[in-house]
């Protein structure tokens, strides 16, 4: 499809595309077509996330500031659409009912370097991360080595994750057409690390260092 330059390319066109929707329904009808458009970008930008960023291994800065403006772009349309429901038409108002999740969501912190042994704490900031609705991960947990870190979270109203889950339903009931986002079990959502919403932080040690 895209080469590296080009994905990320397109990611940021993705996001000025969402501050360009926000404008335009302040002043035009709702175009179905063009949302529609719109959604599938956004959803082959989702797919890019969870297909080609790996578990344990950092993104470069050029992917973490792409990914950063996307889903900074995209909580501000959700939020837009929220608070001027008269603004906007029932499809749009439908498709951010069904992405925003609130509720428990679990993420794991470790290391893909197999000789790593040092612990992760975690780093509360505004960088959109991804969560898990399930509180363990086998998957996971074998992509990475050393110690681990387990982190749950409570994402409650001011605050919503995006429900990758949510989107692949958003976008089928607006447009018809299914679309492949979320990975195995992982039942995405993705949601910064936010000190308030933290409710419980576990340090599990390697067990090969348990063993020595």
């Amino acid at each position: 499809m895209f080469n590296k330059d080009e994905k990320l390319t397109f990611i940021n066109r993705t996001a000025d595309g969402m501050v360009g929707h926000i404008k335009g329904r302040a002043e035009y009808e709702y175009f179905k077509e063009g949302f529609i458009d719109l959604c599938a970008d956004i959803n082959q930008c989702l797919t890019i996330w969870t297909g080609e960023t790996w578990i344990g291994d950092p993104k470069t800065k050029k992917t973490k500031s792409a990914f950063q403006r996307f889903f900074s772009a995209f909580h501000c349309m959700i939020c837009n659409i929220q608070d001027n429901s008269e603004r906007y038409s029932r499809d749009e108002l439908e498709y951010v009912k069904r992405i925003v999740f609130h509720g428990t969501v679990y993420r794991y912190l470790g290391s893909a370097d197999p000789y790593n042994k040092t612990v992760i704490k975690p780093d509360y900031n505004d960088i959109y991360v991804s969560w898990s609705k399930e509180p363990e991960s086998s998957y996971i947990e074998s992509k990475l080595y050393g110690p681990m870190t387990w982190l749950s979270a409570d994402i409650q109203k001011p605050f919503f994750g995006i429900d990758l889950e949510g989107v692949e339903k958003a976008f089928l009931a607006l447009s018809g057409k299914k679309c492949m986002i979320s990975r195995g079990t992982e039942r995405e959502v993705v949601f910064p690390t936010i000190k308030d919403c933290i409710t419980e932080v576990k340090y599990i040690e390697d067990e090969e260092d348990d063993q020595t």
